[in-house]
């Protein structure tokens, strides 16, 4: 008799078809934007963001700089995510130095509450005091993957799935992936 024949488990799900990027193609993706435009550096301080914490990019949108906090030293982004629950994402060197330029080039003061991504310019309505369209982060990723050469079909969550697939690679324990993502 099998002692676990009437333990429950939870149902497997089907693995994922959403295809992430390679380290090399990471590396060649963030090359590309100009750091000295502000559109350039908000595009790449968007792609950090992407790639090292795995933000959806509804998540991104709705950022505001008073979600940027620093806990026991460390700057982390406090975001409400699916569900809304929170979560504190650890905001690593390269990612913090990317949203400091950003915040620099775009004259942008971060102890003002305000949005993190807005547009730079509309020049439809004018209006700039307002999120990033969630279709734009698709763009983003869109456009630099193409003039990095990535031919296959990527998209926002390819980023994340980068970043996830990324921290099991580095042996990251899977419940802390769980809580990251």
């Amino acid at each position: 008799r099998n002692p676990a024949e009437g333990v429950r488990f939870l149902n497997p799900r089907r693995l994922s078809t959403t295809v992430g990027f390679s380290d090399e193609e990471v590396v060649r993706l963030l090359k590309i934007p100009d750091l000295h435009t502000r559109t350039g550096a908000q595009h790449y301080a968007i792609l950090m963001i992407l790639f090292y914490c795995g933000l959806r990019r509804s998540e991104i949108c709705a950022l505001r700089t008073s979600n940027l906090t620093v806990e026991r030293e460390f700057n982390v982004l406090r975001l409400r995510g699916k569900g809304n629950s929170e979560r504190l994402i650890v905001l690593i060197p390269p990612v913090w130095h990317a949203l400091k330029h950003y915040f620099l080039i775009a004259r942008k003061d971060p102890r003002v509450d305000q949005y993190l991504f807005a547009p730079i310019r509309n020049n439809r309505t004018g209006v700039i005091d307002k999120p990033l369209d969630p279709s734009m982060i698709f763009y983003i990723v869109r456009r630099y993957a193409k003039l990095a050469g990535i031919a296959s079909r990527v998209s926002p969550h390819s980023c994340r799935a980068t970043a996830i697939s990324n921290a099991r690679d580095h042996n990251v324990p899977d419940r802390a992936i769980m809580e990251f993502a």
